[in-house]
């Protein structure tokens, strides 16, 4: 439909230009015996052409027909028909010695096929009233002059009515079309965002099998010993790997970036390092490269926290962006030892591993931290 909205702003410029060459047209025919003032009828259509070629060229670069633009156009045209109807002998006042005539009935389809009624029965009244004023002298002398000044309202009523007719149906179909593209756009958005669910979801049933499940299955035909430090542990990750799951609100399992999050702590929670999970109202669906990236960053945070901080527990949390954009943050706090940031500069881990890793993404990590009072490490996306 812009296609079609394209060619229609074309087809008017090409017509305005076929316009311009109406009167030397009738010049070369000796249509233009009926003026009376040359100088002025020159001058009025000299102004006309500057006018239409600056107007042709603004349409033209922008495919499209700016709304002051079209109304100077009918201004324009309605003040040129009052002088160029002046040129002219009374008798030859609405004839083809008018140039301003063609170049207003022009301007009134030009409106009539974009605008809608009330403005289309405006720019009627102003070119009408201009058309007028230059054929009032010789209507005051020439009954028969008021006959032909009736027959151009109605040409200028006529236009006005078929071009308001097609613009509207143009309109209509646009909108239609507009509805059709946006149901489409949903459609095939909600198809992606199923398919995303459906893989996230069989990977993390594989990722559910090969952790939890074997675990259990293991235990349960004795070949693991449970009083074992090491399969303790490994039990422990499995249930820290459930529950951070759990806690995000039945949405992991449809969201990468939740499920990789939650696999986050099932691998600190083997190293020794509990990490509590909060992730809620995350987008359904996060580019892979800001997933791989915000993960990347979450595990150096995690791993800062087992090496720096003095404590064992961590807390993610993550949610999304309130405006519904698409954008995320993730948070990864402790409550360890911490440091003066004034004194102490961000070291490579925090630097270059997770503020550049986010920055080549698009988003941004800002750390805040006081000695004795923990560490806190904010991911967002996009910055």
């Amino acid at each position: 439909m812009m296609r079609n909205r394209k060619f229609l702003i074309q087809g008017i410029a090409v017509l305005r230009l076929a316009q311009l060459l109406l009167w030397p047209a009738c010049i070369l025919l000796g249509l233009t015996a009926g003026i009376e003032n040359q100088t002025l009828a020159t001058v009025t259509m000299v102004l006309q052409t500057l006018w239409s070629l600056i107007w042709v060229t603004i349409v033209l670069s922008r495919n499209d027909i700016p709304v002051w633009s079209l109304w100077a156009d009918v201004s324009i045209n309605a003040c040129a028909a009052v002088a160029a109807g002046l040129a002219c002998y009374s008798w030859d006042a609405l004839s083809w010695s008018n140039s301003a005539v063609p170049l207003a009935l022009g301007s009134m389809l030009s409106v009539a096929l974009l605008f809608p009624v009330r403005q289309v029965l405006l720019a009627w009244l102003m070119l009408s009233a201009g058309i007028g004023a230059g054929a009032s002298v010789a209507m005051s002398q020439h009954p028969a002059v008021v006959a032909n000044y009736f027959s151009t309202l109605v040409m200028l009523l006529v236009l006005a009515a078929v071009g308001a007719l097609m613009g509207h149906r143009m309109r209509v179909l646009r909108a239609s079309t507009g509805h059709a593209a946006q149901a489409l756009e949903e459609a095939t958005m909600w198809r992606r965002s199923a398919e995303a669910q459906g893989s996230e979801r069989t990977r993390q049933y594989r990722t559910l099998h090969d952790t939890v499940l074997s675990t259990l299955s293991a235990l349960a035909r004795g070949s693991l010993d449970a009083s074992d430090p090491l399969v303790q542990r490994r039990c422990a990750a499995d249930a820290e790997y459930l529950r951070s799951i759990i806690s995000s609100a039945d949405r992991s399992a449809v969201n990468r970036l939740q499920g990789e999050l939650a696999a986050l702590g099932r691998e600190q929670a083997v190293l020794g390092l509990r990490v509590h999970h909060q992730v809620a109202d995350m987008p359904a669906t996060v580019p892979d490269e800001v997933v791989a990236t915000i993960r990347d960053a979450s595990r150096e945070a995690l791993n800062n926290v087992l090496k720096h901080s003095g404590q064992s527990q961590a807390w993610v949390t993550g949610r999304g962006d309130p405006a519904g954009n698409g954008g995320v943050t993730v948070t990864v706090t402790d409550r360890g030892r911490g440091f003066d940031m004034g004194t102490n500069s961000p070291g490579l881990g925090l630097s270059g591993s997770i503020i550049a890793r986010m920055s080549e993404i698009g988003g941004s990590a800002v750390v805040e931290s006081q000695a004795g009072q923990g560490t806190s490490v904010e991911l967002r996306w996009p910055a």
